[in-house]
């Protein structure tokens, strides 16, 4: 039985059904080997349809994507942080102009690819919480759409803001240019977790050497207290030793031994816990922003 129209993960097709009423939209693909995302590619589609994304099933509503230089961005970002923009010299490698924004129009001098007309200068536009470094206007602007107003720098070391709360789901985010990731109540941390940190020597000791241990390729491994001099400063640390086992890929490290060192931590942690409190998950949080800086 034939229908005018079908609905679909919300929208309306046209056709007999909602597979067979996509070929009725200019540029489908169809009975070859490309897949969805030549849709997206489709310029008609892209300005019909702008707030859906294509999916296997059809045209699936999507958030819009994040465009942290729009005019209502920029005054978002303006509410919670300073926006800063530091222009260089490419020659001399020196700041010639460092200016504080306080609205869309001041920085409409600037594109949005932080380079100015004149080659010889380009442009840094980055957001501060106080004195703090957040980043540029992408991450200040999706650490406000999670609901980090507040972003905190873990030690008075550094300047940088890598932990914070969120106002929307209750929990404490650690983040680098690596990953991020949230701790609340509840939140468990276990050796291998990036949040994990050993709470002396022996813990530390421990989990290098299980760290090592189970690498496949590894046939005898043992861990024992070292020093090593790195740029002209003396650590004490742990040095891990392997001897490579007879499946390693490279055959000329058969039989040969290997090694590394890994200083102490600047910091100890908790070793493998459980936080009780909200107090516990803002330390879980800075001490992920270590781990995986």
């Amino acid at each position: 039985m034939k229908n005018n129209k079908t609905v679909y993960r919300g929208f309306w097709w046209f056709g007999q059904t909602g597979w067979q009423g996509r070929s009725f939209i200019p540029g489908w693909m169809k009975g070859d080997s490309k897949t969805y995302f030549d849709m997206c590619n489709h310029p008609r589609l892209q300005k019909l349809f702008p707030s859906y994304a294509y999916s296997s099933f059809g045209l699936v509503r999507h958030h819009p994507p994040l465009h942290p230089y729009s005019k209502s961005a920029i005054a978002t970002i303006l509410k919670y942080f300073t926006i800063k923009v530091a222009v260089y010299d490419s020659n001399a490698m020196s700041v010639v102009k460092d200016d504080v924004i306080a609205n869309y129009s001041e920085l409409k001098q600037y594109d949005w690819v932080n380079h100015l007309k004149d080659n010889d200068r380009y442009a840094v536009i980055s957001a501060y919480s106080g004195d703090n470094y957040v980043g540029d206007m992408a991450h200040a602007y999706k650490l406000i759409n999670m609901g980090i107003y507040k972003p905190h720098s873990p030690s008075s070391s550094t300047y940088v803001c890598s932990y914070g709360y969120s106002f929307l789901d209750g929990k404490w985010y650690g983040w680098s240019h690596r990953a991020m990731y949230g701790f609340e109540i509840g939140s468990v941390v276990t050796k291998g977790h990036c949040a994990y940190l050993p709470k002396n020597k022996e813990d530390f000791m421990v989990a290098e050497l299980e760290w090592h241990g189970h690498d496949e390729y590894h046939a005898l491994t043992e861990s024992i207290e070292d020093s090593e001099v790195q740029h002209g400063v003396s650590y004490m640390g742990v040095r891990t030793s392997w001897v490579y086992n007879d499946v390693v890929p490279n055959v000329e490290l058969r039989g040969t031994v290997g090694s590394t060192f890994s200083p102490y931590p600047e910091f100890w942690g908790n070793g493998e816990w459980t936080a009780k409190t909200d107090d516990d998950a803002r330390k879980m949080a800075i001490d992920f922003a270590r781990g995986v800086s």
